[in-house]
């Protein structure tokens, strides 16, 4: 299996690796190598964040507008998603909805690059460019900044693409598997508890 097919995979694997079971969603077709390749993406399910509340789905409605402003289009595919609600486990049909919306979305999106990208790739570069784009767009999707392997795993599925294809190809492929992420599908409030002292009310 080729990294090309990552963004059909990469949801029900860390969405399992999150949640457990995600309907009746099948991925022993995913091979270890796939496999391998978002386990540093999925570490994060497994790190111990105090008080962190439940994990809510975007509703079809926040993630038209998210998708939005993140990627200046007026598509609106979340109207076409099955209503189960944000604390229903994700559906077979769900899946299939959120790949050919972020297929469908970076398709477009990568027609209008230049209002997107915080880099010219003429200028800096196509590599140093698409390391600045990921970092800025996956800061935006994430709500928060980047990890290290994540970094790391997007660069790479950047660098396989473009070494068949352009620039555009690569980056349109960074957008379809972001937005198939759990960390921009779903929302968490988290709080820190801190040990009571002296002042400390």
């Amino acid at each position: 299996m080729t990294k090309r097919y990552l963004p059909t995979i990469a949801l029900p694997i860390l969405l399992g690796g999150c949640l457990g079971n995600v309907g009746n969603t099948d991925d022993s077709s995913a091979t270890d190598e796939a496999k391998n390749e978002v386990q540093g993406l999925a570490r994060q399910c497994e790190q111990d964040v105090p008080l962190a509340s439940p994990m809510r789905r975007l509703s079809p409605t926040q993630y038209d507008r998210a998708v939005g402003d993140l990627l200046e289009t007026e598509a609106q595919p979340g109207r076409a998603f099955p209503e189960d609600g944000p604390d229903a486990p994700i559906s077979p049909d769900l899946l299939r909805h959120y790949l050919t919306a972020a297929e469908a979305l970076g398709t477009e999106a990568s027609t209008h690059l230049k209002d997107l990208l915080p880099c010219d790739p003429a200028i800096e570069g196509e590599e140093q460019c698409a390391r600045m784009f990921i970092a800025s767009f996956g800061r935006r999707a994430f709500r928060r900044p980047l990890l290290a392997e994540e970094a790391e795993f997007y660069g790479d599925l950047y660098d396989s693409r473009r070494a068949e294809g352009v620039f555009e190809d690569g980056i349109r492929l960074v957008i379809t598997t972001m937005l198939q992420s759990p960390l921009f599908l779903y929302r968490t409030e988290t709080s820190v508890v801190r040990p009571a002292g002296p002042g400390v009310l």
